[in-house]
């Protein structure tokens, strides 16, 4: 998160495009990191009771599922805007 707001103060990419997909690239990774954090914390016996308490989740099925549904879901907005942004540098 704070190489995220780096880049968003200091900008290093001319076209603006490239920005947008290094920020994206950045919000994917960190979510990936920290989702995989939230489904250790439930699959480990250090904290057998506190999955509910520490991430919202009943076990470490439903975290992992939800992990599993905001990953596709984040790659699909990923390919979209992707798609989106070279239509329109063809036209």
């Amino acid at each position: 998160a704070l190489f995220l707001t780096a880049l968003a103060l200091v900008k290093p990419f001319k076209r603006f495009d490239d920005f947008y997909l290094a920020c994206t690239a950045n919000l994917l990774l960190t979510c990936c990191f920290v989702l995989g954090t939230v489904v250790q914390i439930c699959e480990s016996a250090a904290y057998e009771n506190m999955c509910d308490t520490l991430v919202g989740f009943q076990s470490a099925f439903g975290a992992s599922e939800f992990v599993i549904v905001l990953s596709v879901t984040m790659l699909a907005v990923s390919l979209v805007l992707v798609v989106f942004k070279a239509i329109g540098a063809l036209r």
